[in-house]
């Protein structure tokens, strides 16, 4: 495993499972997750992988990202995983219920699932985020067009959209539930 790492994290086996934590990022956490459960899977071993990043430097941040990854390793196999790997923002909803949910949470959970809404939104001026709201709180796209006020079509093109950035099947269960939980949290941060 340690070649895996080329310096980005630490491995260890402990308390009868392997620590695998990063020091590079929310993103290098996700790329050597993937990389250990593939090594892991080309020797036998199926395994589910917590991954977390490290943010900072010696034992407090090392310590609780080790809490984190085995927080997450352990919420995706009561969730039936037998192998795979995830971090909180991945398991979405789950993953702010495992506890200990910060900020960081908050935000990866939002990046991971509305990034690219956002970032068309902030480039274009367009109103997708809003869109987004009406038609998972409205139901339908004719009550959405009502209560933004702009025609039905409009909505049906947002929609589109919507469907061309977050992949067909955002706005239906069971991913329409984490959609519109990130999307409830911005409002949360919004309002705060």
């Amino acid at each position: 495993m340690r070649p895996l790492l080329g310096g980005r994290g630490l491995v260890a086996v402990h308390a009868g499972h392997v620590c695998v934590v990063c020091t590079g990022g929310a993103a290098a956490a996700d790329e050597l997750g993937g990389a250990v459960e593939a090594a892991l899977g080309e020797v036998g071993v199926r395994a589910v992988v917590g991954c977390a990043d490290a943010d900072g430097r010696g034992a407090g941040p090392l310590g609780r990202a080790h809490a984190e990854a085995a927080q997450v390793a352990r919420a995706a196999q009561v969730l039936g995983w037998r192998t795979g790997h995830a971090d909180r923002a991945r398991l979405g909803v789950a993953g702010l219920l495992l506890g200990g949910a910060d900020e960081g949470v908050v935000d990866a959970m939002v990046e991971r699932l509305l990034g690219p809404v956002l970032a068309y939104d902030a480039e274009h001026g367009t109103h997708l985020e809003q869109t987004a709201v009406a038609v998972l709180e409205e139901g339908s796209r004719s009550a959405a067009a009502a209560r933004l006020y702009v025609h039905v079509n409009t909505v049906r093109q947002r929609v589109d959209r919507l469907d061309a950035l977050l992949g067909a099947g955002w706005d239906a269960p069971p991913r329409s539930l984490d959609v519109q939980a990130a999307l409830r949290l911005r409002a949360l941060r919004r309002d705060g």
